[in-house]
């Protein structure tokens, strides 16, 4: 976009169905019913539905005026922004419970009234009630829980990391490079994924979040 300045980036709109997730080379990794693996058909555990990332890179060296010392504050700095935002994970709700007999306490649970709240509510509500929970009940015993595998979608994300950095030439062949390495530079907060067990105190509740803010100063010498 110019002598300074660089950008990239990509946006993907996907949608990705499976059946029975697997766990290594067996089907341990979550079917409700052994005997019935064609319940399993359904959205894959990496079905995102939107994801973006863009990656600037940008020379601060604008500063053309005879002064000496303002060259020296002002230019060579290197910004390296990279924003990622996308859609939350599929999560499935289950019963805890092994209500259909094939000895794995995985069951689905039912479902039975409208599973799905506005997910711009205020933060506060949605940490404390990210789906409707009285949609939900405990399958019957001796069947499978009606609801599909992944049928909700966790919280979405939203993150920026970046980069400052700085070369100082201390010799001929010999320069200094100073960074500054930021994750989450904002403090942006991205919920974490409910708890989907029924069975739990906490069914519906987020009980946590992605990393906050860290940052990592460094000095790298090259020559």
């Amino acid at each position: 976009m110019g002598k300074y300045l660089s950008v990239s980036s990509f946006y993907t709109f996907s949608k990705s169905l499976s059946s029975a997730q697997m766990d290594g080379a067996s089907t341990s990794g979550g079917a409700q019913d052994f005997h019935n693996l064609a319940l399993e058909h359904g959205r894959s555990d990496y079905d995102q539905r939107h994801n973006m990332v863009a990656a600037l890179t940008w020379n601060t060296s604008y500063y053309k005026g005879s002064n000496g010392l303002m060259r020296q504050v002002l230019n060579g700095w290197m910004l390296s922004p990279i924003i990622t935002l996308g859609s939350g994970l599929p999560f499935t709700v289950t019963s805890g419970k092994d209500n259909n007999y094939d000895g794995v306490s995985n069951d689905r649970a039912d479902v039975t009234g409208n599973p799905f709240l506005d997910a711009h509510r205020d933060r506060a509500q949605a940490v404390g009630m990210w789906f409707n929970t009285a949609a939900f009940a405990s399958n019957k015993v001796g069947t499978d829980g009606n609801s599909a595998r992944n049928l909700m979608d966790a919280p979405g994300f939203r993150n920026v990391d970046m980069g400052i950095f700085r070369n100082f030439a201390v010799h001929e062949k010999l320069n200094l490079q100073f960074r500054a390495e930021f994750t989450n530079v904002f403090n942006l907060v991205s919920l974490g994924t409910p708890n989907a067990a029924l069975s739990s105190s906490n069914f519906g509740t987020i009980t946590g979040a992605r990393e906050m803010r860290q940052l990592q100063l460094g000095l790298r010498i090259a020559y």
